[in-house]
């Protein structure tokens, strides 16, 4: 019997022992590290995200729209000062006025650089041809005031010319893009329409003026090569947006060195254009 109960006491002396070690290891050894198990994750490779205006290798663009013509140089200079004389018997006053028309034209566009990575990408060239015409409208009017009654002449003089405009341009962007090169206009063909009228009114011993009259002479001349400078040099330059892959709106504009052969007149035509593009 005393050997059956010193048995039990060292059991439960071991039970209390072993509940002792595993509460000491619960409490500051803390929990078993679970293995770290790692695992790769697959993230898709990142492209750059396409835009509505993401060109091909090669694109097709056309485009249409208002323009207006402005003239400057030494022709319209001299113009200006002769209006601008001293006082005389013949005073004269003039104005010179823009001409306003359309442009039309198309492009073939080449991007070499679209994989390359870099800023390139976004550098194309464009072989173009437009359909565009530059004039200028000049008023003139001159007033007899040496006379015992009123003589007056009116003259209406319209300079237009038809151009094939050739163009090589440089572009930069995409959506938003901006460009430049030159062109050569090559004149088509030309008109110089003339209205003049002749209006003489009051009192007078000279007999017919008594009561007035009107006179009215039309005259139209054809403009040709001999008197208009082909081809001639010239300057492009504009700035674009595309609101699709193929719509889009562009502010384009040209500076041209001749007008008239013999004379110092440029040309600077802006125009505001719809453009369709497909590639």
């Amino acid at each position: 019997m005393k050997l059956f109960r010193n048995v039990i006491l060292l059991v439960f002396t071991l039970l209390i022992v072993s509940g002792e070690n595993n509460f000491a290891h619960a409490y500051f050894g803390g929990k078993p590290k679970k293995k770290k198990t790692s695992a790769k994750k697959s993230t898709p490779k990142s492209s750059k995200p396409k835009t509505a205006s993401d060109a091909k290798f090669l694109n097709f663009d056309v485009f249409v729209g208002p323009s207006v013509n402005r003239v400057s140089g030494d022709y319209i200079d001299y113009q200006e000062q002769y209006y601008e004389g001293g006082d005389t018997k013949f005073p004269t006053n003039g104005t010179i006025e823009s001409y306003t028309w359309f442009t039309a034209g198309a492009q073939v566009r080449v991007a070499p650089f679209l994989e390359s990575g870099n800023g390139l990408t976004d550098l194309s060239f464009a072989l173009g041809g437009m359909y565009l015409q530059k004039g200028f409208t000049h008023d003139v009017t001159l007033q007899n005031i040496g006379l015992p009654y009123s003589d007056k002449t009116e003259l209406k003089e319209t300079f237009k010319a038809q151009y094939l405009s050739t163009q090589v341009l440089v572009r930069y962007g995409r959506a938003l893009y901006v460009d430049a090169g030159f062109n050569l206009d090559w004149f088509l063909s030309g008109i110089r329409k003339q209205e003049m009228t002749r209006t003489s009114e009051g009192d007078s011993t000279m007999k017919g003026f008594e009561s007035g009259f009107v006179a009215y002479n039309n005259r139209s001349f054809t403009l040709t090569k001999d008197v208009m400078k082909t081809p001639s040099l010239g300057w492009s330059f504009g700035l674009g947006y595309n609101f699709t892959k193929m719509f889009g709106i562009r502010w384009f504009n040209t500076v041209n060195s001749k007008f008239f052969k013999d004379t110092g007149m440029r040309n600077f035509q802006t125009s505001l254009q719809a453009t369709v593009t497909i590639n």
